[in-house]
């Protein structure tokens, strides 16, 4: 009889041997098919988080590499649809690193990095981001805006969060 071959293990583990190189390189985590974001170091969450480094050129080669479109250089020889799907992977993915971050400091959470892993956000990006609705993640109760984020949260809600980043890889930086 022969093995049972789960397809989204298969899927995950045959996307992350596309990357696992250039992961290396930059980071000293393993990544696997089943790292999260929760699963990084800090180090690696605010070099993600802040952009350091030439970190997009990193991001980019990641998305390409698991979506199995090629190193980060074709990125300028992708047609629309598959340079679009990149563009919109890595700005989704970059929210789900700094929200990570804020949930870190306990000042949010619901949001999509808490739930799926790394190729997962990668590979379903647009399912995922149809599945979370706000698109952002929700400030907790301890947090000092908590209560001006409750009652400006369906207008502002965003703008509110995001405007939190600088603080927080700030805060984030200072743990680390």
């Amino acid at each position: 009889m022969g093995e049972v071959v789960y397809i989204r293990e298969f899927i995950s583990g045959r996307a992350v041997r596309r990357v696992r190189d250039v992961w290396r390189v930059h980071f000293p985590e393993e990544l696997t098919g089943r790292t999260r974001l929760e699963d990084l170091s800090a180090e690696t969450l605010l070099t993600l988080a802040r952009l350091e480094q030439n970190v997009m050129t990193v991001v980019y080669d990641l998305i390409m590499g698991v979506l199995g479109l090629g190193p980060e250089s074709k990125f300028q020889y992708l047609s629309g649809e598959p340079k679009m799907r990149v563009l919109d992977t890595s700005l989704f993915f970059i929210d789900q690193i700094r929200w990570e971050c804020l949930r870190r400091l306990g000042w949010a959470q619901g949001f999509a990095g808490e739930e799926y892993t790394i190729v997962e956000l990668i590979l379903n990006c647009r399912e995922i981001k149809a599945e979370f609705t706000p698109p952002y993640p929700q400030l907790v109760k301890p947090h000092p805006n908590y209560e001006d984020f409750s009652r400006h949260r369906g207008v502002e809600g965003e703008a509110m969060v995001r405007s939190l980043i600088p603080a927080a890889l700030a805060a984030l930086g200072q743990k680390a």
